[in-house]
């Protein structure tokens, strides 16, 4: 018979939602709290084929996924598809799901937790932020402001954690990582992070902050570390975003690069050559209606960087999604839709093949093309 329901494991009765442009699948638990549904979202899986469509699920309580990139494109570079997803029966280690509380937040986990690294507030980072509402196409993440931990308590089954937040917001989206949370097996999670929008704060008891459970001042790890004292001026940094002629370049550029979108996710060139040392002027005129880039990178490095860029989570937008690697050479600003920007360089002195591609998240996989150099 049909089950509507689905089966997938220990995220049964959960919903599930498809990202056409990115050609993945999120998920999402709900709760309603004084008569308003909010709730969590979580990656779930990626790397369809095209972009996803519709869902449905099997008799077997499997899920179809239908997939077209016709008309809007996909990271999933077929142009339609239809894939399934079954549940394998392994038990992945995952946040299942993340609850409200009227002092904080409870992570419940598909496996027992570590409970010494549960306990640490350093293996945690909370932020709330929100968009702005308007017209233009997208928004950049806007008053963000961090959550600090007072107090973490693990349940005695260790399959929670329950976490006094402080500076939570109503109408606010609240990213939750748990980069540092491990398995009782020694595992981490296999995503650290999610979303949860917070409209409403439950009623309800609140956790007694206690000298077992008061957590000590988050300190800084290699990860959030100020480098800044051994960090040598950056002076490529700004030559690799260079928005105005060098006045040494008294004859003007020496060749003219003009780049713009065109439909499916590409560049209007795919390919150019320049001569090594050759003083570069690049013109990209966004013509799209979605937010686009130019970033150049080293040869080989375009799948590397455009990773990078997709990682780089609620700060990527502020800094046009490139991120700060020695790989990446060139780079225009993520410019809205209409917008127009110029660049100047000198072309690298090695010749090879100089990649350039998009890094707005999932882009970079099909929106790209070859800038050869070749000797004078």
């Amino acid at each position: 018979t049909y089950d509507d329901k689905g089966k997938m494991g220990p995220f049964d009765g959960q919903l599930f939602v498809g990202d056409q442009g990115q050609s993945k699948i999120m998920r999402v638990d709900l709760e309603k709290i004084k008569g308003r549904y909010q709730g969590v979202v979580f990656p779930f899986r990626e790397g369809f084929m095209s972009g996803i469509l519709r869902l449905n699920w099997g008799a077997d309580g499997s899920m179809f996924v239908g997939m077209t990139s016709r008309g809007w494109p996909a990271t999933g570079q077929q142009l339609y598809g239809l894939q399934r997803l079954e549940w394998n029966g392994k038990m992945p280690f995952e946040m299942k799901t993340v609850k409200a509380k009227p002092d904080g937040f409870e992570i419940e986990f598909t496996q027992p937790v570590d409970e010494k690294r549960a306990r640490d507030v350093n293996s945690y980072e909370f932020t709330s932020f929100t968009y702005k509402y308007g017209h233009n196409y997208g928004s950049p993440v806007i008053n963000q402001g961090s959550c600090p931990i007072r107090a973490i308590e693990v349940s005695a089954d260790k399959m929670k954690v329950r976490l006094v937040v402080d500076s939570m917001r109503l109408g606010y989206i609240h990213e939750i990582k748990a980069a540092g949370v491990r398995s009782a097996d020694n595992f981490a999670l296999l995503h650290n992070f999610g979303y949860y929008t917070l409209n409403n704060f439950p009623d309800g008891e609140k956790l007694a902050v206690t000298a077992d459970n008061k957590v000590e001042k988050m300190t800084m790890d290699h990860q959030h570390m100020d480098m800044g004292k051994n960090i040598k001026p950056a002076t490529a940094v700004s030559v690799r975003h260079l928005t105005r002629q060098p006045a040494e370049w008294t004859k003007g550029a020496e060749q003219t690069i003009s780049l713009n979108p065109i439909p499916g996710l590409k560049y209007n060139i795919t390919a150019v050559t320049v001569k090594a040392g050759t003083k570069v002027k690049l013109t990209f005129k966004n013509s799209d209606d979605m937010l686009h880039n130019v970033v150049i990178t080293v040869p080989n490095a375009a799948d590397e960087v455009g990773s990078m860029a997709l990682k780089m989570g609620l700060n990527g937008e502020r800094m046009s999604y490139v991120p700060s690697t020695p790989k990446v050479l060139f780079n225009t600003s993520l410019l809205q839709p209409g917008k127009s920007e110029t660049i100047y360089f000198t072309a690298p002195q090695k010749a090879g093949d100089y990649p350039y591609e998009c890094t707005y998240p999932g882009h970079y996989l099909v929106m790209r093309g070859i800038m050869k150099v070749v000797a004078k």
